[in-house]
């Protein structure tokens, strides 16, 4: 079975990963934002602990011997990350992510303004020029060169709009994909990882006394 099926070493190893980034952030380090992405992905990944469950009742149940092998390395990135997040003090309160967050999305949102900016000045030009050629007589020599400049301008207006749209498309889309990273708070992490920390305890319990029997 691959780590991909296999969803308890899946989360230990990716739990490992979070732990990792857990002790470089409590000794002082500071996260990137492609870091601090990883723990909130571990935390959107894994917050349906059913999963495990279903996986325990299904396919990791064929093999207790393997299962209790996996759940334990799993319990033990748990515990460890408990260790690791209660020994953090006052530390661990600083962790945010919003900043992150507005600085990834600052170069999609001013690129979005820009051409919206040039979008509206070509627009007010070419207002201003309908507006004359409106009380314009045809006879009038300026009335045919300010025509066709009116033409050009409502033409390349119409693309810069259109790349505007476009930009807003790109941006509102970066906008949703983080919205989870931005509200996200490590303590939601923590009462995840408690989560997993009790229910691997009872998938143990189960193994090491059938009679007994626990409950996740």
């Amino acid at each position: 079975m691959s780590m991909e099926g296999n969803v308890i070493l899946n989360t230990a190893s990716r739990l490992h990963a979070v732990n990792e980034l857990l002790k470089k952030y409590v000794s002082g380090q500071t996260l990137s934002f492609e870091e601090k992405r990883e723990l909130w992905l571990f935390y959107r990944d894994h917050k349906d602990t059913n999963a495990i469950i279903d996986y325990v009742l299904g396919e990791g149940g064929s093999n207790p011997d393997l299962l209790l092998h996996d759940t334990k390395q799993l319990l033990a990135e748990a515990e460890a990350f408990i260790e690791v997040y209660k020994a953090s003090g006052s530390l661990i309160s600083s962790f945010e992510t919003k900043s992150d967050c507005d600085q990834y999305l600052k170069p999609f949102k001013d690129a979005w303004e820009s051409e919206k900016e040039k979008a509206h000045d070509l627009w007010m030009e070419y207002q201003e020029i309908g507006h004359r050629i409106d009380f314009m007589p045809y006879s009038d020599p300026e009335f045919k060169p300010l025509d066709e400049k009116c033409d050009r301008l409502k033409e390349e207006y119409d693309k810069v709009h259109a790349h505007v749209n476009e930009l807003y498309e790109i941006h509102r889309k970066e906008i949703l994909a983080l919205s989870g990273l931005y509200y996200f708070d490590i303590a939601f992490l923590n009462v995840l990882v408690h989560r997993l920390s009790e229910i691997a305890k009872c998938i143990i319990a189960d193994i090491c006394n059938p009679e007994e029997g626990g409950e996740a």
